[in-house]
């Protein structure tokens, strides 16, 4: 049986790399039905006009990996809006994993072995263009577009949308060459719902990063997807992990934030690169 300290460096690699992959105002959306014959410019302004503001929220929340191995721990999931994600996982009701991103850094603790990884969140994702609001959108199956930040619009500058027709489930989303962050997004959408089902994500020289958004729920805020899906691959592996939400536990705004502390002198230091690396191994730690 793989220690919780190799359940950590999974949970910890699988929950960064979803993260790096990764409120203005609101106004109200279209319903699928007015969106009948409409261009897909105009359903992605809809879309972006169906997502709710937020400032915090929390949620219960499985981490599932299904490659490069098997794994399942809980525990719940915070976030403050483009400040804060804080993920705790707990066994038998104590705290045995932590994974916290703020917007300049990223804490993953392994409190049973008293190990950490601590990074810059500039350092690890400074070539996408990914925020860390984008992270939390990500997380919540909502639309990203690398480099672009506040309120989301087909009128945004470089971009490019192209369907195969008006009533196409599958559009891409392109910025070209002259961009700082040139990427291609293809996103597949939920015609029933006018949400992403799924997005694929690919910047230059690298195999694309595929976020698939499962059996959303109409919830406060909106549509979020019950499940969330990563497949990527790192370092010549394939990454197949999972984000479980229990939605019908969902708190919004007034939400109380764990506290934190920086891991102390009788913590090991590791780095991401050690991560990066330590996968490719057949012993972990």
């Amino acid at each position: 049986m793989k220690t919780i300290v190799n359940y950590l460096h999974y949970i910890s690699f699988a929950a960064i790399v979803t993260l790096i992959t990764a409120c203005g105002s609101h106004r109200a959306a279209l319903s699928p039905e007015q969106l009948t014959g409409a261009s897909v410019e105009e359903r992605f302004d809809a879309m972006i006009s169906s997502y709710k503001p937020w400032h915090s929220l929390s949620v219960p929340v499985k981490v599932e990996l299904r490659s490069p191995s098997n794994l399942s721990l809980s525990g719940r999931a915070y976030m403050v809006r483009d400040s804060l994600v804080h993920i705790s996982m707990r066994v038998l009701g104590f705290e045995v994993a932590l994974l916290r991103v703020t917007c300049d850094s990223v804490y993953c603790i392994d409190k049973v072995h008293h190990l950490a990884l601590i990074e810059s969140l500039e350092r690890i994702g400074s070539d996408s263009g990914i925020t860390l609001g984008q992270i939390q959108s990500l997380m919540l199956g909502r639309a990203v577009i690398p480099g672009q930040c506040g309120r989301l619009s087909h009128k945004s500058r470089g971009l490019t949308f192209r369907a195969s027709d008006n009533e196409s489930d599958t559009w891409t989303v392109s910025a070209g060459s002259v961009s700082r962050y040139p990427f291609v997004c293809v996103y597949d959408v939920d015609r029933g719902i006018n949400q992403v089902s799924s997005v694929s994500i690919e910047l230059p020289g690298r195999k694309p990063v595929i976020v698939s958004c499962l059996s959303p729920v109409e919830c406060p805020l909106g549509y979020i997807p019950s499940s969330l899906a990563c497949d990527m691959t790192v370092s010549a592996k394939r990454l197949d992990a999972s984000l479980r939400y229990s939605v019908g536990s969902l708190k919004v705004d007034n939400v109380d934030i764990p506290s934190f502390r920086r891991p102390g002198s009788s913590y090991r230091i590791i780095k991401f690169a050690d991560l990066i690396k330590s996968l490719s191994s057949a012993s972990l730690f």
